[in-house]
This record gives C-alpha cells, structure tokens and sequence, in this order.
C-alpha cells in the first residue's frame, strides 16, 4: 500500500554571495566607473575608443573601491578583446573620473553540508556521470548536485521556500527522522487557534517555528512527547490539545494536521502496513519505511 506524504523544501541558508549576472554578453566585459558629480560625460573619449557600450546606471551610486560618493555610477561594457589594465589606467587618468572597477559575475557554488553526501554515501542525490557536477555520479540519481549547483541565492542569502510543498508517494515515512522532521507539511487551517506562531516571519507555521526555544523552553505550545530532543509530527500526534478532536478546517477529516491515511482512515498517514499507532517511529524492515528514502533523495 503507498501512503502520500508532504514534504516542504527549506530556506537552506548559505553565506551571502551576489547571484550571478544574467543577459550578458558573453563577448564583453563590464566596468563601473564612478564620475563626480557633473562630470559623466569626462571620459567619453576612452570609453569610445575601446569599443565601450552603455550598459546601466547604478542607483543609488552606493560605494565602489570602498568610498562614498554624490557622484554617479555607470557600467560599460567593452570587448572581451580590449586590453583591461590599459583600459582601466585610460579611465582612471580622465578628469572627473573617482573611480574604476572591473563588475565582476560572481556565482553561488552550493553543495550539501551533509558528511555523508561529501564522502559518496548518499548515491540517491547524485546526477549522471558527465554532468560536470561533483565526484559522484549515479545514473538513476535525483541530481539533487545539479539543483544546488545551478540554484541562485535571494538578496537575503537564502535559497528555496518552507512554501513550496511536495507529495511523496511510496510506502510510509518517518517523520522524526534528523533530516525529514523540519520538513514535514503542516495544514495550516488544522491548527488549533493560539498554539503556535509565526517565530520566522515566513507566513507560515512550521517545525522551524515548532522548534524555537528562549531560555532552554519552547516558545510555542508543544512539548518533546517521544523524548528524541525536538518536536516533530509524532509529537504533534500524540498531544491532545493539538490533535484535540475537532475538524478546524471543516474538510471532513479531523486533527489532518498532516494529512491523510485513507487506507486506515486515520490522520497519521506516516505509516505503511500495520494499522497500528504506536509504530510510528519504528523501523523495522517490515514496515517498508521507503518513503523516508525517497523523501531525502
């Protein structure tokens, strides 16, 4: 029997590093020039004579070569055959001009932080050989590699969403597993009114929130039932004034905090096999907990 399982992706955080440059010509290069104020037109002369094109202006000017300034920030481009430090020089000598910058593409290089992953255990994340991505390949992997190669960081460093969901289809999940129980859907209308709040202003209620502490104590009203060290969907399950018997969001299906196991007819669609409640943080064999696997990968 396959259960359906909900999965959110995370905001995985990584340092912040500007994303990479998009609509370039890859035939040009690019360079910030900084003019005093009035004068943006002083090195019109080397600019034309290098094959320089308009490109953009920044705003607001900001900093560049780590000074200040009132004066304007223009990017041109320029061949990728004209001659940088002759180039740069010419600039930087014409009147009015504050300063001269190569504007560099620097992209995001984002790859698991999970030892595991890093030594070639976790096959299931690897792409095909060929890829160019990583020392591990895997024909039939889920080129996760790929994803975090080509992924772009948002301005505030973070990449992925709590918000996007995806639907696990196999034969059950554990939801206390270390790498799954962060990310374990949550219905939002199932909640009951005043147990949980917002902790990372994401909109959304999640086991990121669920897990906040101040001072060694939860801040929202949950409690560590299975005694693991965090609160996960099992302990959710298991706490009467979460799964309190009422159908919140009127659906038809009370305390679907999680979802559904329209097999057993019961809010714990983790299980898969044995119609039994108490085996929801068992692993044994028998229990084909496939849906873990495919969940990671």
């Amino acid at each position: 029997m396959n259960d359906f399982t909900v999965l959110t992706l995370p905001d995985s955080v990584i340092d912040q590093i500007p994303a990479p440059g998009s609509g370039r010509d890859p035939d040009r290069f690019q360079i910030m020039i900084r003019f005093a104020p009035g004068l943006v037109e002083s090195a019109d002369a080397s600019i034309d004579g290098f094959g320089g094109r308009y490109e953009k202006t920044v705003t607001p000017p900001g900093l560049l070569n780590g000074a200040a300034s009132d004066g304007v920030i223009k990017v041109f481009s320029f061949p990728t055959s004209a001659p940088k430090d002759v180039l740069l020089d010419a600039l930087s000598n014409r009147p009015g001009v504050e300063a001269v910058e190569i504007d560099h593409v620097v992209s995001s290089d984002l790859a698991s932080s999970d030892l595991l992953y890093q030594v070639g255990i976790t096959w299931g994340l690897y792409g095909p050989s060929g890829d160019g991505i990583g020392s591990y390949s895997n024909y039939f992997g889920s080129a996760a590699d790929v994803a975090w190669a080509n992924a772009q960081a948002s301005a505030d460093g973070h990449i992925g969403s709590m918000k996007t969901v995806i639907g696990v289809i196999d034969t059950g999940i554990d939801p206390t597993h270390p790498d799954l129980y962060l990310n374990i859907w949550v219905n939002q209308n199932e909640i009951p009114t005043g147990l949980a709040s917002d902790q990372d202003g994401d909109g959304i209620i999640t086991f990121r929130d669920l897990n906040v502490k101040s001072g060694g104590s939860y801040v929202n009203a949950v409690s560590d039932i299975n005694s693991n060290g965090y609160i996960d969907a099992d302990d959710i399950l298991s706490d009467s004034a979460w799964a309190d018997g009422i159908d919140d969001d009127s659906n038809g299906y009370t305390d679907d905090l999680f979802g559904w196991d329209f097999y057993n007819n019961d809010n714990r669609p983790f299980e898969s096999f044995e119609d039994n409640p108490n085996k929801i943080i068992d692993r044994e064999p028998s229990d084909s907990y496939h849906g873990t696997h495919v969940a990671g990968t």
